[in-house]
């Protein structure tokens, strides 16, 4: 059985929302105070501000295009694991995997521990890391790696 997980983006959506709704806030409340004296509101460019909330809220917006726009995947299977984007498509087959580690990624006052999944292979120097957090579903994905794990553990001891 085939199943596939695709990216999450909903953090990049807020923090979009959250820097463009800010800049907006700031931008009309920073124009309202400057013309207070004719009943005017003006528009203020040059406020360091104003300008470093646009920049966020630009850099999120257009990372989010980004994203959205590589549509990254992983797809696992009973042959092995496939990692897919817009561009290419990279197949780790269950012969390839050495081994695979469960374990959890320490991330400094954010949501405590995040899940961390650190996949050995035989054909690569480094591990190939997977959050399962980034990707929908992410407890269906964790038990589809431990599944995977288990067929990989048993051919191992089959092997000997």
């Amino acid at each position: 059985m085939q199943t596939g997980y695709t990216y999450k983006h909903d953090v990049y959506w807020r923090a979009t929302t959250m820097y463009a709704s800010a800049l907006i806030a700031y931008a009309c409340i920073r124009g309202w105070s400057e013309g207070t004296s004719d009943g005017r509101m003006a528009i203020v460019l040059a406020d360091p501000l104003l300008v470093l909330l646009f920049a966020f809220a630009v850099g999120s917006a257009l990372t989010l295009c980004v994203r959205l726009f590589l549509r990254r995947t992983i797809i696992i299977d009973e042959s092995g694991i496939i990692i897919r984007d817009r561009f290419r498509e990279r197949r780790y087959a269950l012969t390839d995997v050495a081994r695979i580690n469960f374990g959890k990624e320490r991330m400094v006052h954010v949501r405590g521990m995040l899940p961390l999944v650190k996949i050995r292979l035989h054909s690569r120097r480094r591990y190939l890391r997977i959050r399962p957090s980034a990707f929908t579903h992410e407890k269906a994905l964790l038990e589809a790696l431990h599944s995977l794990n288990d067929r990989i553990h048993a051919r191992g001891s089959a092997a000997r």
